[in-house]
């Protein structure tokens, strides 16, 4: 234990401590996780009522990590916490004290449920955590009485602070730091008033607070909304229903929409001129492309700008454009269009910019399906900078006012984003958090912003051998299926939201017991033929996959030599070999053999890059998506592309075992039609329709698997109940 600067019981926490300020107590608080309970006033630690003995220095360990569940705790914040002034040599004495800790709670460093360690950087609570705080006694003298709060704007929204909200003990005022999502419309309403504590305060909130306004009201997603040159208008854009889009012009004066019927496409832009600029997506069937057209909100006929861009904005004049393009596999950055300022190996979205007008800003997402990435710039010397570390997800950014910020949602666990920005020195700062998931998406130079509350989450059903109808094998809230085994009793499946943490949790549910258990940390990616082994990936560090023998555990690091992956499969029935997809440090995107333990992985002959990859029993075809969406096959013996399949746009989800049929998830068709082609003919029958009934809320199916000869599938429904929000005051 490392030496600190005078006796432990001196300093005025743990247990018996009774905090001071102004001469008088300070509320307590309360946490509770899982069947735990801490109380700070006293430092007891209590475990279903029955009281644990620790050490004081674990027990301020537990609480600074209670304080801010979910991110990360520095060593050194730790050392300061427990060890403040001169110490020497604590990092034996914060092992010990972590240890205890996990002692205590029966957690475990290689498989935590409470404390994850992150090496070298520090630790994170994992576990959803509930703050009772006691009231102060002297505040609560000076409490306004009880009764109903001034109401203003929509009705049937509370007005009732947050400080109003009382739990079932008395004086304690409940908050959820970390809430199980909401799955219905009615919940979403009363959670979004609650979380922000402030949202259409009476006349006795303090004038500094934020005030949020709800815009929509109408159970669907919101996919982008911009202020337009009249400040008391917004144009967005929202999907009700699957493949079923309107873009509204919206008066914030009294709420009121109407439907832009010659805005065809999702808003990416609103110009000062009042121009809106829509991308759509096309069709490589049709050898048509993405287009972004420019109409404007007075009406007419649009007009094609540019053709293949998915992403684009204006300036702050309206006359120069930035936009986002595919390239292959690649994303380019262009500004103007043509001028090249950036290149990624993954996707981007988020394209804005600066009000300078010689900056835009972005969020770049290295993995081609999965939105964790971070904010990066690029200038028109074709200079780029990072701005933030990676985050396991990030969607929504604008530049503040002044232009000296982004602004940008992001999670560092699962998927609940919060409101951050980062200044031009690279510094971060919290601007609002939620326990649902925010996204911002505008920011007017007066500085009301828009933002999007979304409760996202991906159920998981399946229809395996045994099985007399689909069952829901959903665990968290963000069930994402990943391979079936080939007698269809296994499912790997990867949970990517708050329940996954950080770096994800790979599960599997055997059939034979009804049982799920987790394989590791990190993406399931792959599962073998005969259920042995199964493949796992870091999203925050891609240069090696992990092995996992099934049943065992046991693990082992399969290394890259310089490679990036984005996905992998195995070859063989035996898992000696695999075929990958990703790119070294500079070169593009391309699909290769990797032999197990065995060097690095090699170019596949001219095969183009392809994503969601399914390889047939034997390993001898592989199916894929290229880039501009053409789901294509290849002989692995020969290189040897096959013929496209006809069906757009289509997914492949598994081979025949004579492997001369492809099965395909056709997307755009509601729910969602697996189709079993002829890869020679092209061919096609209904093989099943996948989906839920109820289709509220409900965007699309996330991934599907299957075994098609015993008739066993695995599908991830997305669901998303979004609600558009005005807010005047955050800063």
């Amino acid at each position: 234990m490392g030496g600190v600067s005078g006796p432990e019981g001196a300093q005025p926490t743990g247990q018996g401590r009774e905090a001071m300020q102004g001469g008088r107590r300070l509320p307590g608080r309360i946490y509770r996780f899982g069947s735990f309970e801490l109380r700070t006033e006293t430092g007891e630690l209590s475990k279903r009522g029955i009281r644990l003995r620790l050490q004081t220095k674990p027990l301020q360990a537990l609480e600074a990590l209670l304080e801010r569940p979910g991110e990360l705790i520095s060593r050194e914040e730790l050392c300061a916490r427990l060890w403040p002034g001169t110490y020497v040599d604590f990092e034996s004495g914060l092992n010990t004290a972590i240890n205890r800790l996990r002692g205590a709670l029966g957690d475990s460093a290689e498989s935590p449920r409470y404390i994850e360690t992150l090496p070298r950087f520090g630790y994170r609570f994992l576990s959803p955590v509930e703050l009772m705080e006691e009231a102060d006694p002297v505040a609560m003298n000076h409490l306004p009485p009880a009764g109903p709060s001034a109401t203003h704007g929509t009705p049937g929204t509370s007005s009732t602070p947050a400080t109003q909200q009382t739990g079932s003990s008395g004086n304690l005022r409940r908050r959820i730091l970390k809430p199980l999502p909401i799955a219905t419309a009615i919940g979403i309403a009363a959670l979004s008033v609650f979380s922000f504590g402030y949202f259409r305060p009476d006349r006795n909130s303090p004038p500094h607070e934020p005030k949020f306004h709800q815009l929509t009201f109408r159970s669907g997603k919101i996919l982008n909304a911009r202020f337009s040159p009249d400040p008391e208008a917004i144009v967005y854009t929202a999907r009700w229903r699957p493949g079923e889009r309107e873009t509204y012009l919206l008066d914030l004066k009294d709420a009121s929409s109407r439907i832009l019927p010659f805005a065809r496409g999702t808003l990416e832009a609103v110009s000062s001129r009042g121009d809106l600029l829509l991308a759509s997506i096309g069709s490589p069937h049709t050898d048509s492309e993405a287009v972004l057209s420019r109409v404007s909100m007075a009406g007419g006929k649009p007009r094609i700008v540019l053709q293949q861009a998915e992403a684009a904005d204006f300036d702050r004049n309206g006359r120069n454009l930035a936009i986002v393009r595919r390239n292959g596999p690649a994303s380019l950055v262009e500004f103007p269009p043509g001028h090249v300022i950036y290149k990624s190996t993954g996707w981007i979205n988020g394209l804005r910019i600066a009000p300078c007008g010689s900056i835009v800003a972005f969020l770049d997402h290295p993995i081609s399906d999965d939105d964790a990435g971070y904010v990066r710039i690029a200038r028109l010397n074709g200079t780029s900078r990072q701005m933030t570390s990676e985050w396991s997800s990030i969607d929504g950014l604008a530049w503040s006012p002044s232009g000296n910020e982004i602004w940008f949602t992001a999670s560092k666990s699962g998927g609940t984003r919060g409101l951050y920005a980062v200044s031009e020195k690279a510094q971060l700062r919290r601007i609002s958090n939620s326990p649902l998931s925010l996204r911002v998406l505008d920011v007017s130079q007066s500085g009301r912003t828009l933002i999007s509350l979304d409760n996202y989450r991906v159920t998981m059903m399946a229809d395996l051998p045994g099985d007399s109808a689909e069952t829901d094998l959903s665990k968290f809230d963000f069930s994402f299926v990943e391979a079936l085994s080939g007698d269809g009793k296994l499912v790997l499946f990867t949970e990517g939201g708050d329940g996954g943490g950080q770096h994800y949790t790979a599960f599997l549910y055997n059939q034979n017991s009804h049982r799920t258990a987790r394989v590791g940390a990190g993406r399931g990616v792959a599962l073998s033929a005969d259920g042995k082994f199964a493949l796992l990936i870091d999203p925050e560090d891609r240069s090696k996959l992990t092995l996992v023998t099934v049943g065992t555990g046991q693990s082992k690091l399969i290394a890259g030599n310089g490679f990036q992956y984005q996905w992998a499969r195995f070859l063989d029935r035996n898992a000696t070999a695999l075929v990958v997809g990703g790119s070294y440090p500079g070169s593009p995107l391309i699909v290769a053999i990797q032999r197990i333990g065995n060097g690095k992985p090699v170019k596949l002959g001219n095969v183009p890059y392809v994503d969601h990859a399914a390889v047939s029993l034997g390993g001898s075809r592989l199916a894929g998506v290229t880039a501009r969406g053409a789901c294509v096959t290849v002989d692995l013996a020969t290189g040897q592309l096959g013929k496209p399949i006809p069906q757009y746009p289509a997914v492949p989800i598994a081979w025949s075992s004579d492997r001369n049929s492809l099965f395909v998830l056709v997307l755009g068709r509601s729910p969602g039609d697996v189709l079993r082609v002829n890869v020679e003919t092209g061919k096609s029958e209904l093989w099943k329709s996948l989906g839920p009934k109820e289709v509220t809320g409900f965007v699309g199916l996330a991934n599907a698997v299957a075994v098609p000869e015993i008739g066993a599938y695995a599908y991830s429904a997305a669901w998303d109940l979004s609600r558009l929000y005005v807010v005047d005051g955050l800063s």
